[in-house]
């Protein structure tokens, strides 16, 4: 703001000072107006502040999820998972009739559990046993299979328990992609006698053999084998425990 010089003025002393009086004249000093600029970077600004912030939002959660996952893949977080899950049963249980022996009538409830372990036994040998000796034969005949299935029963389920050597011997010179599945195959029986061996009672194998004519309660065809046809030779032996029977045999039939 510029100003001009201004003159000193006389007053008499007693004089009234009004400004029509004074011989100089005061100017009034005039504001000089602001203009405001619009600032051309703020609305730039603030887009990128909002870009910035979305960004984080984003980088943070791919962090969470990363980790997340991480923790989901690690193995204690796969042995909580185990703990938390129901365990599967060890052998599924085909469906079977309450089990009966002749003269002896329903087993008692402390004998009920192998009515479990002979369930998983049929399973057994009707599933992974066939299939290992299909592969071993490499044949799809009925018969060859059966009788493969026998020899090896024999061995599995022997008195005294798994006859390993026996086993083997069987097994033979099979690929080498077959030998992981017997070594799976001969797990699976050796689970078998464990579970028996829990029980603490006396299991018995009964491969006898009866009359020609197939005897319905003790014994049941091999798998397409005509029930009615005369018994060839067993296939699977019959699961007993103090003489009841829990497993039937499984026989071979084929007419004469």
């Amino acid at each position: 703001m510029s100003t001009q010089a201004v003159p000193l003025c006389p007053v008499s002393p007693g004089a009234t000072l009004s400004r029509s009086s004074l011989p100089c004249v005061i100017p009034t000093p005039r504001p000089v107006p602001v203009q405001v600029l619009p600032s051309q970077g703020s609305s730039s600004a603030v887009v990128i502040a909002v870009l910035a912030l979305v960004l984080a939002c984003v980088a943070v959660a791919l962090a969470a999820l990363a980790l997340q996952r991480a923790r989901s893949s690690s193995p204690a977080a796969a042995g909580d998972r185990a703990r938390t899950q129901p365990h599967p049963t060890p052998w599924p249980v085909a469906p079977a009739p309450v089990p009966r022996s002749p003269g002896n009538g329903i087993v008692s409830a402390d004998l009920l559990v192998h009515h479990e372990i002979a369930g998983g036994y049929r399973h057994f040998v009707e599933q992974r046993l066939r299939d290992l000796a299909e592969h071993i034969c490499d044949s799809s005949d009925p018969r060859t299979v059966a009788l493969r299935v026998a020899e090896l029963s024999r061995t599995l389920f022997a008195p005294t328990g798994p006859d390993e050597a026996g086993y083997w011997r069987l097994v033979g010179a099979a690929a080498a992609s077959e030998r992981g599945r017997a070594q799976r195959v001969l797990r699976g029986a050796n689970e078998v006698y464990w579970r028996i061996a829990e029980t603490g009672d006396r299991v018995r194998w009964d491969y006898a053999p009866r009359a020609p004519r197939r005897a319905a309660d003790l014994q049941h065809p091999w798998g397409p084998c005509d029930p009615d046809a005369p018994v060839a030779f067993v296939v699977t032996p019959a699961y007993t425990v103090e003489d009841r029977i829990f497993s039937p045999q499984q026989v071979y039939t084929e007419a004469g």
